[in-house]
Protein backbone atom coordinates (compact mmCIF):
# COMPACT_ATOMS: atom_id res chain seq x y z
CA UNK A 1 0.00 0.00 0.00
CA UNK A 2 1.09 3.56 -0.73
CA UNK A 3 0.43 6.53 1.53
CA UNK A 4 0.70 10.01 0.00
CA UNK A 5 0.97 12.67 2.68
CA UNK A 6 1.40 16.42 2.25
CA UNK A 7 3.44 16.40 5.46
CA UNK A 8 2.36 19.54 7.26
CA UNK A 9 1.31 19.00 10.85
CA UNK A 10 3.00 15.62 11.33
CA UNK A 11 6.05 16.85 13.25
CA UNK A 12 5.66 16.41 17.00
CA UNK A 13 6.26 20.12 17.71
CA UNK A 14 3.95 21.40 14.95
CA UNK A 15 1.44 22.71 17.51
CA UNK A 16 1.03 26.10 15.82
CA UNK A 17 0.05 24.53 12.51
CA UNK A 18 -2.44 22.14 14.10
CA UNK A 19 -4.03 25.01 16.07
CA UNK A 20 -4.26 27.27 13.01
CA UNK A 21 -5.71 24.44 10.93
CA UNK A 22 -8.55 23.93 13.42
CA UNK A 23 -9.15 27.66 13.70
CA UNK A 24 -9.09 28.47 9.98
CA UNK A 25 -11.30 25.53 9.06
CA UNK A 26 -13.89 26.25 11.75
CA UNK A 27 -17.36 27.18 10.53
CA UNK A 28 -17.18 30.48 12.46
CA UNK A 29 -13.93 31.51 10.78
CA UNK A 30 -15.25 30.55 7.34
CA UNK A 31 -18.43 32.55 7.98
CA UNK A 32 -16.45 35.60 9.13
CA UNK A 33 -14.13 35.34 6.11
CA UNK A 34 -17.14 35.50 3.79
CA UNK A 35 -17.98 38.93 5.22
CA UNK A 36 -14.75 40.42 3.83
CA UNK A 37 -14.66 42.10 0.44
CA UNK A 38 -12.89 39.64 -1.94
CA UNK A 39 -9.88 41.96 -2.32
CA UNK A 40 -9.44 42.13 1.46
CA UNK A 41 -9.99 38.41 1.84
CA UNK A 42 -7.35 37.60 -0.78
CA UNK A 43 -4.93 40.05 0.82
CA UNK A 44 -5.42 38.51 4.25
CA UNK A 45 -5.06 34.97 2.89
CA UNK A 46 -1.79 35.92 1.15
CA UNK A 47 -0.40 37.42 4.37
CA UNK A 48 -1.28 34.36 6.42
CA UNK A 49 0.07 32.04 3.73
CA UNK A 50 3.34 33.97 3.45
CA UNK A 51 3.82 34.03 7.22
CA UNK A 52 3.29 30.28 7.54
CA UNK A 53 4.93 29.24 4.28
CA UNK A 54 8.49 30.43 4.79
CA UNK A 55 10.17 27.16 3.92
CA UNK A 56 13.65 28.62 4.52
CA UNK A 57 13.02 28.34 8.26
CA UNK A 58 13.42 24.57 7.84
CA UNK A 59 17.00 24.89 6.55
CA UNK A 60 18.58 25.19 10.00
CA UNK A 61 16.66 22.17 11.29
CA UNK A 62 16.73 20.04 8.13
CA UNK A 63 18.53 17.06 9.69
CA UNK A 64 16.32 16.99 12.79
CA UNK A 65 13.21 17.29 10.62
CA UNK A 66 14.43 14.51 8.32
CA UNK A 67 15.10 12.24 11.32
CA UNK A 68 11.59 12.80 12.68
CA UNK A 69 10.05 12.23 9.25
CA UNK A 70 11.92 8.93 8.97
CA UNK A 71 10.42 7.97 12.34
CA UNK A 72 7.00 8.91 10.93
CA UNK A 73 7.65 6.70 7.90
CA UNK A 74 8.58 3.77 10.13
CA UNK A 75 5.35 4.23 12.12
CA UNK A 76 3.34 4.08 8.88
CA UNK A 77 5.20 0.97 7.72
CA UNK A 78 4.03 -0.72 10.93
CA UNK A 79 0.45 0.15 9.93
CA UNK A 80 0.86 -1.70 6.63
CA UNK A 81 1.98 1.01 4.22
CA UNK A 82 5.11 -0.14 2.42
CA UNK A 83 5.64 3.17 0.61
CA UNK A 84 5.18 6.60 2.18
CA UNK A 85 5.48 9.75 0.06
CA UNK A 86 6.03 13.05 1.88
CA UNK A 87 5.99 16.60 0.61
CA UNK A 88 5.95 19.98 2.37
CA UNK A 89 9.54 19.95 3.68
CA UNK A 90 11.28 20.50 0.33
CA UNK A 91 13.62 17.54 0.66
CA UNK A 92 14.63 14.92 -1.86
CA UNK A 93 15.62 11.35 -1.23
CA UNK A 94 14.45 7.78 -0.90
CA UNK A 95 14.98 5.92 2.37
CA UNK A 96 14.63 2.15 2.04
CA UNK A 97 14.48 -0.30 4.94
CA UNK A 98 13.32 -3.92 4.97
CA UNK A 99 11.45 -3.61 1.66
CA UNK A 100 9.74 -0.37 2.69
CA UNK A 101 10.29 3.08 1.18
CA UNK A 102 9.99 6.61 2.50
CA UNK A 103 10.14 9.05 -0.40
CA UNK A 104 10.68 12.77 0.04
CA UNK A 105 8.87 14.24 -2.95
CA UNK A 106 11.42 16.89 -3.84
CA UNK A 107 12.24 20.56 -3.62
CA UNK A 108 10.29 22.34 -6.32
CA UNK A 109 10.95 25.83 -4.93
CA UNK A 110 14.75 25.85 -4.92
CA UNK A 111 16.16 22.88 -6.83
CA UNK A 112 13.19 22.04 -9.08
CA UNK A 113 13.37 18.36 -8.16
CA UNK A 114 10.44 16.01 -8.65
CA UNK A 115 9.55 12.37 -8.03
CA UNK A 116 8.06 10.04 -10.61
CA UNK A 117 6.89 6.43 -10.62
CA UNK A 118 7.22 4.54 -13.89
CA UNK A 119 7.74 0.94 -15.02
CA UNK A 120 11.31 1.05 -13.68
CA UNK A 121 10.27 2.20 -10.20
CA UNK A 122 10.68 5.49 -8.36
CA UNK A 123 12.81 8.18 -9.98
CA UNK A 124 13.93 11.55 -8.65
CA UNK A 125 15.61 14.30 -10.58
CA UNK A 126 15.34 17.79 -11.98
CA UNK A 127 12.10 18.88 -13.62
CA UNK A 128 13.83 19.43 -16.97
CA UNK A 129 15.08 15.81 -16.94
CA UNK A 130 11.56 14.34 -16.82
Amino acid sequence: QIQVCHGDGILKNDYGYRFMKKLIRSSLCIWLFKLFHPDWGCGLAKKVSKASGDYHRHDLKANAIRTELIEYGRSQWKLGFNTVLLGHYHQTGIVEEDGNSLIFMGDWLRHFTVTRLDKNGWWQGKWDEV
